[in-house]
């Protein structure tokens, strides 16, 4: 028999059994309901119709609200006979699940000309700013997008880093704690905004897809050069001081690297065609990108030599860059690094020159890119001349690959991105790893804690060491706390 404490009462094995069953199927029980509950209040609110009152909050000069289209899921809003422009839900268009597991949808507008004139949540389910920071941040942070065309590019860190309002990069102010949540925000709502220009606006629309051959021809660095399969971008030293305006000695010495000659030069090349990547990589290591590229991922490889460095001094691998950038029918692409080089050294094949800051970057599956059509590269250079003045300049090329290296086809499915949570972990291996190798030790010291409290000494030491290792790399480098918010969206995807 086995007593229940503080009763004076005894129960038996089988008693025992039934109670944690019963409870046990409760809470499995609860646990169902919720997922249930969760995933139709979702779905609601994909089908529950928008209200006009909710477009007009948008484009308050409407006069004449459409209904969705049948063709495309987009609500036409009028000014008498004029078109303003459209309203849609992301939901419509994108999947991206949020940090919860659910889709955040979102009720946008734009003007014909691609501006978006205003953002309303229509659901999420985002635990940070339901039982954490509360609505106000969240709502802070769409607002920053209204009045921004989707011609821009936009790069969630700070926003005082937007310092050149002509260089069609945009920065706006992340959002402490909620990393993956305003990742899957921005993304939402640049991916929908793109489709919707794409399909209705004029200017916009995106040409077929098109995909690298996979015929592979021996070439040398010469030929990829000559060919122009391998585009190099020199800017003389003049051209750079004439945009600044200024001699580059007049700018503190490490900006400039002026023992390096007096040309710039920058190096692109488009990775995915066979010709191009496994010539440049070599075989081994095209292999090793290939199997890191998702379906229909764009890769470049980015090099420069000179008296300049295309990488800006607080560049973090895994991120994507912001002096440089790709255009195509003016709409911007953001370049986010692979982190290819982490654990390797940084190198091309047997015979291939090894420039400056090798890079190889991806372009977003999402964003209609098109490797056949020309490619205009962009650096947007911001330079401290002292404390007190800052210049900007912008500089650009074309790149445009031979039609024959692809085969043309519309567009098919569209790859589904993981979700940011995934990517966020796969772009800090390192810190997993520690933080994974500090569980492992200390489960150790919970098996062997009697002997090792046995040594009062030494424990005081470990523990007092374990306690400053989580306060210290845990809680401020890594930012992180293990809780079971952490676990919801892992169970939910």
């Amino acid at each position: 028999m086995s007593r229940i404490y503080g009763t004076g009462l005894t129960a038996s094995p089988t008693s025992v059994n039934r109670f944690l069953k019963h409870w046990t199927f409760i809470f499995f029980a609860l646990l169902a309901s919720l997922f249930l509950t969760s995933a139709s209040l979702a779905e609601e609110s994909l089908n529950k119709p928008v209200s006009d009152d909710l477009i007009k909050q948008i484009f308050p000069k409407a006069t004449v609200i459409g209904d969705k289209q049948a063709q495309y899921p987009v609500y036409p809003v009028y000014q008498l006979q004029e078109l303003l422009g459209y309203a849609f839900e992301s939901g419509d268009l994108v999947d991206l699940p949020g940090f919860s597991g659910d889709r955040i949808n979102l009720l946008i507008g734009i003007d014909t000309q691609g501006q978006i004139k205003g953002i309303k949540i229509l659901y999420h389910h985002e635990p940070i700013f339901l039982h954490g920071l509360g609505p106000q941040p969240l709502l802070d942070f769409i607002d920053q997008y209204v009045g921004e065309s989707i011609t821009n590019r936009v790069i969630v860190d700070k926003a005082v880093n937007d310092t050149n309002p002509n260089d069609k990069t945009v920065h706006v102010d992340g959002v402490t704690k909620a990393t993956v949540s305003v990742i899957v925000i921005n993304d939402t709502i640049l991916l929908s905004s793109l489709q919707v220009a794409r399909n209705m606006l004029s200017g916009f629309a995106a040409a077929p897809t098109a995909t690298a051959k996979s015929e592979f021809e021996q070439k040398d660095w010469q030929s990829l050069i000559d060919e122009g399969l391998v585009t190099k971008w020199t800017i003389p030293r003049e051209q750079f001081e004439d945009a600044l305006g200024a001699s580059l000695e007049d700018y503190p010495v490490d900006t400039f690297m002026l023992d390096e000659g007096d040309n710039f030069t920058v190096y692109l090349a488009y990775l995915n065609a066979p010709t191009i990547g496994k010539n440049l990589l070599g075989e081994a290591e095209y292999t090793r990108l290939t199997k890191m590229l998702k379906p229909n991922e764009q890769a470049f490889m980015v090099m420069s030599e000179g008296y300049f460095s295309y990488i800006e001094d607080d560049f973090k691998p895994g991120t994507v860059t912001s002096q440089i950038s790709l255009e195509q029918n003016e709409l911007p692409f953001a370049m986010r690094d692979l982190n290819f080089y982490s654990y390797m050294k940084q190198e091309l094949a047997q015979g291939m020159p090894t420039k400056q800051n090798l890079q190889l970057f991806s372009i977003n599956t999402q964003s209609g890119f098109n490797p056949s059509l020309e490619t205009k590269i962009n650096l947007n250079i911001e330079l401290a001349k002292n404390h007190l003045i800052t210049t900007q300049v912008n500089f650009s090329d074309s790149y445009k690959l031979p039609d024959a290296m692809f085969d043309i086809s519309e567009p098919e499915e569209e790859y589904k991105p993981a979700p940011p949570w995934v990517r966020i972990w796969e772009s800090r291996i390192p810190t997993i790893i520690i933080l994974v190798t500090s569980l492992i030790a200390v489960t150790f010291i919970f098996v062997f804690q009697h002997k090792l409290s046995a040594n009062e000494k030494l424990f005081r030491y470990v523990r007092w060491g374990f306690m400053f290792y989580t306060l210290l790399f845990i809680g401020w480098y890594a930012q992180g706390q293990l809780s079971v918010v952490n676990i919801y969206p892992i169970v939910q995807d």
